[in-house]
């Protein structure tokens, strides 16, 4: 006590009165639904109490003498959490606080909504007890404990089981004696967390690759190519990256509207996305599709890819004395030529022919050019120019020969300009054999004791080939 509170020559016997005036009143909310200052709790009168994670256990001591003819109570939950469809072990501490026996003590208790007394559970010590009173809508329960000893202890043991349809949260159970003795009301809780998928959903997809939309993908025969370390996005950044399957799948998702969106920069080379189902979901992209999800439902969205066409993009373009021709095409190559025939009396200005803007070393003949452009890495674009001495009056041809990596010298359908066009192209289709795409690791997935893998090839029987396809961002994502 502090120093004011007495003097040297008054006794030092601390009672409640003398207590109470210094005893700071706390806060109702600290207590919510405990009359007066305090809560009588496990541990407030010297029994054991269970130490659990989380924040410091705060524990009433009373001061107050026992009440006469009475009997002391304190409640606990053997589970700490429990979620719906689990089993709640409570224990009641009964101890009679006086010194003559109790006659007909009946223990009244509370059970929290949703919770349910499991029949044939009570416990009396160790010995079996008939099952409670139970009220109409099952959450009062009055137990017969019978006579009690002057200074005895019981131990009451039943188990309830948690129902559907429980509230999330603190579940606060409250017991005391209802006849043959007064007690005070003791307090056990448990905190009710949310189970497997109840408010929350799971997606779950798979990137592939076909010939045509007609496979499925769960089909064990099928054809269905399924595409590693591809990366899966959502709108709130959240990413996973498929495995050897090409599956993947996100847990814990709120229900509502979502979008899921391949990371094209992590797709393998030389294929294209490919829309199966024509609907509203992908809004016209074919590389994203909106999901709309429901509390405890699984969500399946699906990625199809195709090989992409290869084949030689060429074109002619002609202003004034000035002859341009362009190629483009996906797959690398060994080697490569280009022969361009001019019309009868055409003339090429001597130093005029360029390579991409450079000067370039052509064999001229007579009506007649060659560039050998050479070996071709990956996805590949050449511009070949040249200035006649006059302008062009008449037909222009070019054919293209070229080797793919592995294959044999393939000769491609000659690409004519007919005066008086100024411009033509055409797509001069490339013979690949059957081909299985490998995908590339997705960005950021190597580590330091794993080696680095190559850039996705196709992949012949009996030779590589390497097709290569630029993805970029979308622009509209980026700023989204």
């Amino acid at each position: 006590l502090p120093a004011p509170a007495r003097t040297a020559e008054q006794a030092q016997l601390i009672t409640p009165s003398v207590l109470r005036p210094l005893l700071k009143r706390r806060s109702f909310s600290m207590h919510k639904g405990q009359a007066g200052r305090v809560g009588i709790v496990a541990g407030s009168r010297g029994e054991n109490f269970p130490v659990l994670p989380g924040p410091p256990v705060e524990i009433d001591i009373p001061l107050d003498p026992a009440l006469a003819g009475g009997v002391q109570i304190t409640k606990t939950a053997g589970k700490a959490v429990v979620a719906i469809g689990e089993f709640v072990p409570y224990t009641i501490t009964i101890r009679n606080a006086g010194t003559t026996a109790t006659a007909a003590l009946r223990i009244g208790d509370r059970l929290p909504v949703g919770f349910r007394y499991e029949r044939g559970s009570a416990r009396l010590d160790k010995a079996l007890l008939k099952d409670p009173t139970v009220s109409a809508d099952g959450r009062s329960l009055e137990f017969d404990i019978g006579a009690l000893a002057g200074n005895g202890t019981a131990l009451l043991r039943y188990v309830a089981g948690v129902l559907a349809g429980t509230k999330v949260g603190q579940a606060e159970n409250t017991a005391q004696a209802v006849a043959g003795a007064t007690s005070n009301v003791a307090r056990a809780s448990v905190l009710v967390r949310e189970d497997l998928n109840r408010s929350r959903a799971i997606l779950v997809g798979r990137v592939t690759q076909v010939e045509s939309c007609e496979i499925a993908d769960d089909d064990v025969n099928s054809k269905a190519l399924g595409l590693k370390n591809v990366r899966v996005l959502m709108q709130d950044g959240t990413y996973i990256v498929t495995d050897q399957e090409g599956r993947w799948h996100a847990d814990n998702i709120r229900p509502g509207t979502h979008v899921v969106q391949l990371d094209e920069t992590s797709l393998p080379k030389g294929v294209v996305l490919e829309i199966c189902e024509q609907n509203t979901r992908s809004s016209g992209r074919n590389f994203s599709q909106f999901v709309n999800l429901r509390g405890g439902t699984l969500w399946r969205a699906d990625f199809r890819l195709k090989p992409a066409p290869s084949c030689l993009s060429e074109q002619i373009r002609v202003q004034g004395a000035n002859v341009r021709i362009s190629l483009a095409a996906p797959v690398a190559t060994e080697a490569t030529n280009a022969t361009v025939m001019l019309p009868n009396g055409a003339k090429i200005v001597a130093g005029s022919v360029k390579l991409d803007g450079q000067p370039f070393a052509a064999t001229p003949g007579d009506g007649f050019l060659v560039a050998k452009l050479g070996a071709q890495a990956g996805a590949w674009t050449q511009h070949l120019s040249f200035d006649l001495e006059s302008p062009l009056a008449g037909d222009l041809a070019v054919a293209v020969q070229l080797q793919p990596k592995g294959q044999s010298l393939q000769r491609l359908p000659a690409l004519r300009l007919t005066a008086p066009a100024l411009e033509t192209s055409q797509c001069a289709p490339i013979a690949l054999p059957a081909s299985i795409v490998k995908a590339a690791p997705a960005a950021g997935s190597a580590s330091a004791d794993t080696a680095p893998v190559a850039a996705a090839v196709v992949v012949p029987p009996t030779h590589t080939l390497q097709l290569v396809e630029v993805l970029p961002y979308d622009d509209k994502w980026v700023a989204a």
